[in-house]
């Protein structure tokens, strides 16, 4: 158990700090002075997971304001009347609604990032394509106005839009080249110069418009970081404090429990089977001779021997509900929640067995061997004082195997069973 706990502990920490490092090194790339809003890996997955819901939710308000925006600015056409509003009709309920609103059921997690990006990038394209076409066919007087409401178009989605930067940088060149298609491309009504102020000066608003988008981009990305590493610092310090309980509650020698985790887990049992009115039983395990085995052989061998010891009997307990402990020196308690003094008592002769069948050599055991005599005690707990009873009626019992010539198991209140 113990080898078990350092070896999860060393991987968990090896991975935690892989995942520091990575964290660190996106936190440098994002402070460069022209940052690349990416992440490497599995990084940028877990950034995917944890924005693009919000971000698409965010982005679809944006498109829909966007698309009934247009369509309530019908209005301006049905002003002017004529064919401006026929045209308008056509452009804004015709193709733009259909197109826009069709694109909506794309901008969800279930789709890839490319997937969002072109049913993001192709309505709002085809918006200012269609706003710039209408300042085309417009009055003279109106013409400026839909020059500037299509560069403003472009820079207002840039800002308020979140936008994958990369996908920020395709929307503004291929808007601009429909901007600028539309306006210099000498059809409609205008000539190309009386709108080429408008549409230069607009162009160079929207092109710094994506440095709103980047910083967006990057302080996102940022939060994203910051609240990783809170996560990973909190993992961290939950599996130090589960690490820290487990070496207090743990004998280093054995790699069982220890005589701290037995009294608490006394406690709990005791409380649990006086409440079920359920059976607990209880074994105390001893090593015979172990004084003289470690007198001879060495304290080295003797640690060994008691290392097996504690193997043999995790190896025999029911690992789900049994406890096994340290009690204090070669001494073993194992506690059987919901076992009945003959079940506990067979627990105890298998205990003994797997033990004796080691056959770990012993210069002055009767056998020749190492062995060890059990204590059993079990019953019904009434209320918890009867605890106490049960642990010394164990203590009692092994007491008697010892004195009864030991490798033997004694039930409380029952002649013992020979080896």
């Amino acid at each position: 158990m113990s080898c078990i706990g350092e070896v999860t502990t060393v991987i968990s920490g090896a991975v935690q700090q892989r995942s520091l490092d990575a964290l660190a090194w996106a936190e440098s790339s994002l402070g460069k002075v022209w940052p690349q809003p990416t992440f490497n890996g599995e990084l940028e997955q877990i950034y995917e997971r944890s924005t693009s819901g919000r971000r698409c939710r965010s982005i679809r308000f944006w498109v829909i304001f966007g698309i009934v925006l247009k369509l309530f600015s019908i209005l301006n056409e049905l002003a002017l009347g004529g064919e401006l509003l026929t045209y308008g009709l056509i452009f804004r309920f015709g193709i733009l609604a259909p197109i826009g609103f069709g694109a909506l059921w794309f901008i969800t997690p279930r789709y890839s990032e490319r997937v969002q990006g072109i049913a993001i990038i192709v309505p709002a394209v085809l918006g200012i394509f269609l706003v710039a076409l209408l300042g085309e066919i417009a009055p003279l007087s109106n013409v400026s106005r839909y020059f500037v409401l299509a560069g403003v178009n472009i820079a207002a989605f840039n800002m308020l839009v979140p936008l994958r930067f990369r996908h920020a940088i395709v929307f503004t060149l291929l808007s601009l080249a429909a901007y600028w298609t539309v306006a210099f491309s000498g059809y409609g009504r205008i000539e190309p110069s009386a709108v080429a102020d408008i549409v230069v000066l607009y162009s160079l608003v929207a092109i710094a418009s994506l440095a709103v988008t980047l910083r967006n981009e990057v302080a996102e990305r940022e939060a994203f970081l910051a609240s990783e590493r809170i996560r990973l610092q909190g993992d961290a310090l939950r599996e130090a404090n589960q690490e820290l309980q487990r070496l207090l509650s743990t004998d280093a020698l054995t790699g069982v429990y220890n005589r701290r985790h037995l009294d608490e887990a006394l406690t709990k049992s005791a409380r649990a089977a006086v409440a079920m009115r359920d059976y607990l039983g209880v074994l105390m395990v001893d090593v015979d001779y172990f004084k003289v085995y470690n007198d001879l052989l060495g304290h080295p061998a003797g640690d060994a021997c008691l290392r097996a010891v504690a193997r043999a009997i995790s190896g025999t307990v029911r690992a789900d509900t049994d406890i096994v402990t340290r009690y204090g020196g070669e001494e073993f308690a194992v506690l059987a929640p919901g076992l009945t003094p003959a079940a506990t008592e067979r627990l105890g002769e298998r205990i003994r067995a797997a033990i004796e069948a080691l056959k770990l050599p012993h210069p002055r055991a009767a056998g020749a061997h190492v062995t060890v005599s059990v204590g059993v005690a079990g019953g019904l707990l009434v209320e918890e004082p009867d605890l106490d009873r049960l642990i010394e009626d164990a203590d009692q019992a092994l007491y008697r195997s010892k004195n009864l010539g030991r490798n033997r198991v004694t039930l409380a209140g029952q002649q013992p069973a020979a080896a």
